[in-house]
């Protein structure tokens, strides 16, 4: 008869115990080696996709709503015709 494989017993972590090594892990991990997980990185870009493009075209001076240069000189978008969204 053979011996049946010892099954570690980790029933004395909680869930909270749990989310705080991972989140401890992932920290020092960093963003980037994180997001090579497989799934991370099309999970992340898709649940923060709308806040990256917001946040680029402020960065970069174009229009949250179609992308367009911004005019320097009032800041209004040539194509909306009006005050750029801002957060």
């Amino acid at each position: 008869m053979k011996n049946k494989p010892n099954i570690p017993d980790f029933n004395w972590i909680t869930n909270e115990m749990f989310h705080s090594k991972l989140a401890d892990i992932m920290h020092e991990m960093g963003s980037d080696a994180v997001l090579q997980i497989p799934g991370v990185y099309e999970a992340c870009s898709e649940h923060l996709n709308n806040q990256v493009l917001e946040e680029l075209a402020d960065q970069e001076g174009r229009c949250q709503a179609c992308g367009q240069e911004l005019e320097p000189s009032t800041g209004l978008c040539p194509e909306c015709d009006e005050m750029p969204e801002w957060p």
